[in-house]
């Protein structure tokens, strides 16, 4: 049975994605068919080959003492045969590679055309935003030119920075305090990895951030964060059955971000969990992410191509 024909189409933003990487599959996918060269398969180019192509090779062996009576011009053809079918197949798996090749090439531009996803008129295809890539020749002083360093880093990138990071370079003085704010609650605050992640994609949910929210719910279930309280927050679910501290962190950020207040015995049970540093490293990194929400929300920043949008609309 063929997988690709029997597998369900591919969402357009992800197909060109999420093709197999062997060569066989690769060339099922762009339509062709592609053959293993066997032995057997080769072309044949001589009356030699024609006539001794199915003969098994131990049915023409030389016996101990010699070959037998009557398939002396058996073997003579037999050998002959032998000569051009490994001649043949190596001419045959050259000409298979380089064809292979130029299909490929060919079938992958074309897939590159056709899935090249439609974004609003103002979004620049590049950054994918309304706000084009910065380059760095563009930063006008030393202090801009070191939050650029800061934030993009100095050595060469494969794929431009895009994001609430790429954004945040078109104002370089608040670029790298934010960078920085994220980058300590990222690997240094208190609370640890596992509740930063939490706190992400509790202020993505909040603020709709698409962008966000599909970047950080494979991370939040990396570092430990429970499918129970992913799923929580992604379906707007009652509480029920999660870890106290999770289900701390989450009741804080409905409270602060519905209700724009705390309550006492809300704040009273985070503080003995968290301590009031870990509390308030709670709150902000939130906050953090309702930031870049606002941030990606002025830009709408558009999903790459290889991120599914896993935040349900509402």
């Amino acid at each position: 049975m063929n997988p690709v024909a029997c597998a369900p189409p591919l969402p357009t933003p992800i197909a060109i994605y999420c093709f197999p990487f062997t060569l066989y599959e690769i060339g099922a996918l762009l339509g062709i068919s592609v053959r293993r060269v066997s032995q057997s398969s080769l072309p044949v180019r001589s009356s030699y080959a024609r006539k001794y192509r199915s003969i098994e090779p131990l049915k023409i062996t030389p016996s101990a003492g010699g070959v037998e009576a009557g398939q002396h011009q058996q073997w003579y053809l037999y050998s002959r045969f032998l000569k051009e079918r490994v001649s043949s197949q190596e001419v045959r798996e050259g000409s298979l590679s380089q064809s292979l090749s130029l299909v490929v090439f060919a079938g992958f531009a074309g897939l590159a055309v056709a899935q090249t996803p439609k974004f609003p008129a103002d979004i620049d295809p590049v950054s994918m935003s309304r706000f084009p890539i910065v380059e760095r020749a563009a930063m006008k002083t030393d202090a801009d030119r070191a939050a650029y360093d800061y934030v993009v880093g100095t050595a060469p990138r494969q794929v431009p920075l895009r994001g609430p990071g790429g954004v945040s370079l078109y104002s370089p003085g608040t670029a790298e305090p934010i960078d920085r704010l994220n980058r300590y609650l990222r690997s240094e605050s208190v609370i640890g990895r596992r509740l930063f992640e939490l706190c992400a994609i509790i202020g993505a949910w909040e603020i709709e951030q698409q962008y966000e929210w599909s970047g950080h719910e494979a991370a939040a279930l990396q570092f430990g964060v429970s499918q129970k309280a992913v799923d929580a927050i992604k379906f707007n679910r009652p509480l029920v059955g999660l870890p106290e501290d999770e289900t701390v962190v989450i009741q804080m950020g409905r409270q602060i971000l519905r209700n724009h207040k705390l309550d006492s015995e809300l704040y009273a049970h985070a503080v003995k969990l968290f301590g009031r540093q870990g509390t308030l490293e709670v709150a902000v990194s939130i906050g953090d992410y309702v930031l870049a929400g606002i941030m990606l929300i002025t830009a709408d920043q558009q999903l790459p191509p290889d991120r599914a949008p896993l935040l349900p609309a509402r």
